[in-house]
């Protein structure tokens, strides 16, 4: 749980880097992010059933080791390999850790240069 919950805050973090430059489209961007998690994560039905051009990205997201480790925590006659979940799990979760920090900090600058936070919106 506390791994999904370090990659789950790294990816939200990534999407608030992505909205700093939008002033309307912040909640898009974050529902949208959603349902890819719920599409893609092995939530709803097997990550193996999805086109074959939705695969690249189900494997990039930690979500569906997550998921399969959170059923194999509720059932223990799951057949998944613990060890190489887990493996896979942690080394997602350092890539988006540092990814998702270096991202910001490259956002947050380019924002503060372009003047884009203190841009004023009246709609």
């Amino acid at each position: 749980m506390l791994l999904g919950f370090i990659w789950c805050t790294s990816l939200s973090i990534f999407t608030a880097s992505l909205s700093l430059f939008s002033s309307e489209y912040g909640p898009l961007i974050s529902e949208g992010m959603g349902g890819l998690l719920f599409l893609t994560g092995n939530v709803l039905f097997p990550a193996e059933k999805l086109p074959p051009w939705l695969h690249p990205i189900s494997e990039m997201l930690p979500m569906k080791e997550w998921m399969d480790l959170a059923r194999y925590s509720m059932n223990v006659d799951y057949a998944i390999n613990t060890p190489a979940l887990m493996a896979s799990l942690v080394a997602k979760t350092i890539i988006y850790v540092v990814f998702s920090t270096l991202f910001f900090k490259m956002m947050d600058r380019l924002a503060r240069k372009k003047g884009a936070l203190e841009a004023t919106t009246a709609h």
